[in-house]
């Protein structure tokens, strides 16, 4: 259990301990599945920019 508790995070608690379990301590695969994809777009937009600078003007 975290030593403290956002507003939002106790009204889980208190409406449903279910939900909070999976909301905030199991944090959901979306969550791990949107760094990924954050760390895909930066390798994309190095990998063009490389491309790009190979290519050179014109």
């Amino acid at each position: 259990m975290p030593k403290s508790l956002s507003v939002s995070e106790l009204e889980d608690l208190v409406t449903c301990p279910f939900r909070f379990y999976v909301r905030h301590l199991l944090r959901p695969r979306r969550d791990r599945e949107a760094e990924d994809g954050d760390r895909a777009g930066e390798v994309l937009r190095r990998l063009l920019g490389l491309l790009g600078a190979e290519a050179g003007p014109g």
